[in-house]
């Protein structure tokens, strides 16, 4: 049987909600652009193991015989997975790509498995850099500018705290004081698995959930501003190719700087973002599209010793800078989208 050449299978990620998003994002993207290409997505999927997921995966490769196959930081692989795979490639049957949008917390067990990829994008510059010699290439997050939400036309929130609550990120929310209207959501499973005490009262006495994608943006498009502390260097994924419950990955740089999903999404719903100064791409960005000096500082996060006080002060000067912000979104919008990524995967895959 020939060949389809430009046959492609996209195999979004089965257990991360954030990685989910991303997939999704790039099914929207591919559908945009007219895209021939069949979608593999768990998320409405009973919780399955991870040896069923890989058994799923390759039972939907065999049966659609596609000839570009691209994975969602596919660090959910297993050892056997990966010998299958790498037989289809050896005999010319498949090339495989990987889209990382996790480095450079799961950047080694790719490394692991890196040999099965002709191209390996990857969200973090410095990843880039260390391993462009590897097939690796800078890739980096993106707006979903076609997921479908309600718009606000109001700015009534203050803060938008929607994050994943790390240690370090829940010190930043119990710094909060005085500092009214604060919409807060995200997952609290780190602070469970590192048996930190939870003071309830730190999270309005409700103790937040996964918002669904839609929510989340929308909560995003009325406030003002958007707490986008990066993950820590040392909160590591998880690699399955060894051992199916996974082990942590062990950490291949020294710091990150590329931005984060969340950079993009708050300031493509109009918000202003507040990233820690080391991620120095988000500010590199910034000025790309015209911030100045002064409003750039409008976007750096405060230091946690006077978190508050700092961050009352640009609340306060809020109505100073809005209409650069407005500006910045559209900006965003337009340029920084998945469907701008999805070109240039596109583009690399031919």
């Amino acid at each position: 049987m020939a060949l389809n050449m430009n046959k492609i299978l996209l195999i979004n990620n089965p257990h991360h909600f954030g990685i989910r998003a991303v997939g999704e994002a790039y099914k929207r993207a591919f559908e945009y652009l007219g895209v021939d290409f069949d979608y593999v997505d768990f998320s409405s999927s009973f919780p399955m193991h991870i040896s069923q997921v890989n058994s799923n995966i390759l039972a939907k490769i065999i049966e659609l015989n596609p000839y570009k196959v691209i994975f969602i930081q596919p660090s959910y692989l297993m050892a056997n997975t990966y010998l299958a795979l790498a037989e289809f490639k050896k005999n010319g049957i498949s090339k495989f790509y990987s889209i990382n949008t996790e480095d450079p917390y799961s950047t080694s067990a790719i490394l692991m498995i890196e040999d099965i990829f002709n191209i390996i994008f990857t969200n973090e510059f410095k990843v880039a850099e260390k391993f462009k010699n590897r097939r690796f290439k800078y890739l980096p997050v993106a707006f979903d500018s076609l997921a479908p939400f309600k718009r606000s036309n109001t700015r009534d929130i203050n803060l938008a705290f929607i994050t994943t609550f790390y240690p370090d990120r829940y010190k930043y929310l119990k710094a909060i004081k005085d500092i009214e209207l604060v919409a807060i959501g995200g997952s609290v499973a780190p602070l469970l698995i590192t048996s930190s005490v939870m003071d309830y009262g730190v999270f309005r006495s409700r103790v937040p959930s996964v918002l669904r994608r839609y929510k989340e943006l929308e909560t995003y498009s009325y406030c003002k501003f958007a707490f986008n502390l990066h993950r820590n260097i040392k909160w590591l994924g998880k690699s399955f190719f060894n051992l199916g419950e996974g082990v942590y990955c062990p950490q291949i740089i020294d710091s990150a700087i590329s931005p984060n999903p969340r950079f993009f999404d708050a300031i493509g719903c109009g918000s202003v973002s507040l990233n820690d100064i080391t991620r120095t791409e988000c500010f590199s960005l910034l000025r790309k599209y015209g911030i100045s000096d002064e409003t750039l500082d409008f976007f750096k996060l405060p230091d946690i010793d006077n978190f508050s006080e700092k961050l009352r002060k640009q609340i306060n000067d809020y109505d100073k800078i809005k209409d650069r912000v407005e500006i910045l979104s559209k900006d965003i919008k337009e340029n920084e989208t998945y469907i701008t990524r999805a070109k240039d995967i596109l583009s690399k895959i031919e």
